[in-house]
């Protein structure tokens, strides 16, 4: 099953741009799972728009070999969420189990463009950063 910083491939049938699977980091499982999508550039439209290129997060391949094929971007302003018992079916493929989980610098990095996020709702910021904080690894 997924878990928090868990970075796996899943289909999404509710994109703006149409059904398709996505490279994703799950960011909340409780109360609700929740995604954010991995994408291989920030279109034009984000890219031109501070508030939202602010929210993508580069995701190097160099330490995330098992699942990108090249330098990607976490986009963190908006979450995506998929019915448990759909994950639990695409669970089922070997494809779609999780491939590793993000780096600590990655997951610092996504922390900060939550809190930061213009999109995501208080309620929705709060979900996640619960999630995800816990499993920042601080050096000492």
């Amino acid at each position: 099953m997924v878990y928090p910083g868990s970075l796996q491939t899943l289909y999404f049938d509710d994109l703006p741009g149409g059904a398709k699977e996505k490279h994703c980091l799950t960011v909340c499982v409780d109360p609700c799972i929740l995604f954010f999508l991995i994408n291989t550039k920030v279109t034009k439209y984000v890219a031109s728009r501070k508030e939202l290129n602010e929210c993508q997060v580069i995701v190097d391949r160099a330490n995330h070999s098992f699942i990108l094929t090249h330098d990607s971007y976490i986009d963190c302003s908006e979450a995506y969420g998929l019915i448990r018992s759909n994950i639990v079916e695409q669970m089922k493929a070997e494809r779609n189990q999780p491939k590793g989980n993000a780096s600590n610098e990655v997951l610092k990095m996504v922390i900060a463009a939550v809190e930061d996020g213009p999109k995501l709702t208080p309620r929705m910021q709060r979900y996640i950063l619960d999630s995800l904080t816990p499993l920042i690894k601080y050096s000492i």
